[in-house]
Order: structure tokens, then C-alpha cells, then sequence
């Protein structure tokens, strides 16, 4: 029993804290990183590719979370203001986009872990001693919406932030020192 407490806790501490880094990227000015935003391009897509066939068989409702999710990554990305400072490249996330990308993951995480809840209760009660993680809870249509509107999102905005920043470093290559 109390390792169970530990480790639930330590899973739980571990995914506040990397929902903390998370959310502090997405606020505030911040350094233009080549290699960190092409790793960040490579793994959403990577991603990408790998569900592709979870929303082929869910039906229209993934793909059409991947378009609305890059359509807010686009609106995002003219929010987004890009400064050039002693030869380094800013970059300033809109604080509106940011704040409804995670209220709307954080929203439907809390929603998921509630309601399964009450299931994880009742394999416990039960004794078959954990989830069935093929014939238990399996996300709905909704998860995978929110899903693939983070993911169209993100993918949508990291590129467009990386096309952008390269632009920026070349143009201030280009530019004589007085």
C-alpha cells in the first residue's frame, strides 16, 4: 500500500512538473533556440505520424481538431512578436493563444483523471490488480480532439516560430556593424 502511495506521488510530482515548465514556456519573452525549436518540430511530428492511423479509424472529428488546431497555431504566430537585441533573436509568445491552448489541455486532463477515477476505484475494490489498457477506459472522441488540436497547434506554431527566427538570425547576419 505505501508503495503504491510513493509511487503515485512521484508520478504525480514528476507531471506537475514538467506541466510547470510547460506552462512557463509559453508565457513571457524568450530566447530564439535553433536546435531546441527543430527538436520540438521533429517530436510533435513524430507524434503526428504515429497516431495517424488513431484518427483515421476515430473519424473526422481528429483531423478536424488537427485544422482547428493550426489554425490557432497561425493566429498565434501573428500574435507573436520577434525582437533582434545585441545580435540574439527574442521571440514573445501571445499570452490570449497560449492561456486557451492550456486551460484547454489542463481541462480535459482534469475531466479525464476524474472520471477515471472512479474506475481505477473499482479495479482496486475488484482485485484484479490494475487497468486493462485495452479493454478499459479508452479515449473518447473528445480526448482525441483536444489531442489533435494540441498537437495541429503546436506543430503549426514551433515551425512557423523556427521559419521565422531563421529568417531573423539571417537578416541580422546580413546587416553590416557600424
Amino acid at each position: 500500500m505505501l508503495e503504491s502511495i510513493l509511487f503515485t506521488t512521484l508520478i504525480g510530482g514528476l507531471i506537475l512538473f514538467f506541466l510547470y515548465r510547460r506552462v512557463r514556456r509559453l508565457f513571457g519573452r524568450q530566447e530564439f533556440h535553433h536546435r531546441r525549436l527543430i527538436f520540438r518540430v521533429v517530436m510533435f511530428a513524430a507524434i503526428v505520424l504515429l497516431i495517424i492511423p488513431v484518427a483515421i479509424l476515430s473519424g473526422p472529428l481528429s483531423m478536424m481538431g488537427a485544422v482547428l488546431g493550426a489554425g490557432l497555431g497561425f493566429l498565434a504566430l501573428r500574435r507573436t512578436r520577434f525582437e533582434v537585441e545585441e545580435s540574439r533573436v527574442f521571440y514573445t509568445p501571445n499570452t490570449l493563444m497560449s492561456s486557451l491552448v492550456i486551460s484547454l489541455f489542463l481541462g480535459r486532463l482534469a475531466y479525464r483523471l476524474i472520471t477515471m477515477g472512479g474506475r481505477i476505484t473499482e479495479v482496486r475494490e475488484s482485485g484484479t490488480g490494475g487497468l486493462d489498457l485495452l479493454g478499459g477506459p479508452q479515449p473518447g472522441s473528445l480526448t482525441l480532439l483536444v489531442l489533435f488540436v494540441l498537437l495541429g497547434y503546436y506543430l503549426f506554431y514551433y515551425t512557423g516560430v523556427l521559419v521565422r527566427g531563421n529568417r531573423l538570425e539571417a537578416d541580422k547576419a546580413e546587416t553590416p556593424r557600424v
